[in-house]
């Protein structure tokens, strides 16, 4: 018997079909999961879609707050992720 989706598509012995994720690479938990992709060699099976999480977060001179959220978004991916190389970015 073949596994199938809730869809009732065909997917592989592992359980995993074509997934679609929407991303921003400028967020911390993005990038967590891009690299998780990346490790469990699934990156053929997935096809992106950008957004924009914070599109007021554009600027060229961030602020104090801005920059006080990435580093407690980088330790929350930090905590969740430890197998994932991630630093707060020089701004």
């Amino acid at each position: 018997m073949e596994n199938a989706s809730d869809s009732g598509t065909e997917i592989d012995e592992a359980g995993a079909g074509q997934l679609t994720i929407y991303a921003d690479f400028n967020c911390p938990f993005c990038y967590a999961l891009n690299e998780r992709i990346h490790a469990m060699s699934l990156q053929t099976r997935v096809e992106y879609r950008n957004v924009q999480r914070a599109p007021g977060n554009s600027q060229i001179q961030p602020d104090f707050e801005l920059l006080s959220d990435l580093t407690t978004e980088v330790a929350e991916v930090r905590r969740r992720a430890p197998s994932t190389r991630i630093n707060v970015p020089m701004i």
